[in-house]
């Protein structure tokens, strides 16, 4: 998926419920973890090797919630 995809899914739940929790979950062989996020930011940085100078990234910033077994 995309990070456009990504945002029209997002804006398109809002549509449907309203303001709801967002939450990341990471599935991997080795642990699920879900974490709320707080905030999303694009991070820029310099770069020799791109057109336009610069390398961006998306981080999300949140808490990760322990589950209980």
């Amino acid at each position: 998926m995309t990070l456009s995809e990504l945002v029209l899914k997002l804006q398109k739940y809002q549509e449907d419920y309203g303001d709801i929790e967002c939450v990341l979950s990471i599935d991997t062989r080795d642990a699920f973890n879900e974490t709320y996020l707080d905030d999303v930011v694009l991070n820029k940085y310099e770069a020799m090797d791109t057109s336009d100078g610069y390398v961006y990234s998306v981080c999300f910033h949140g808490e990760l919630i322990q589950e209980q077994d």
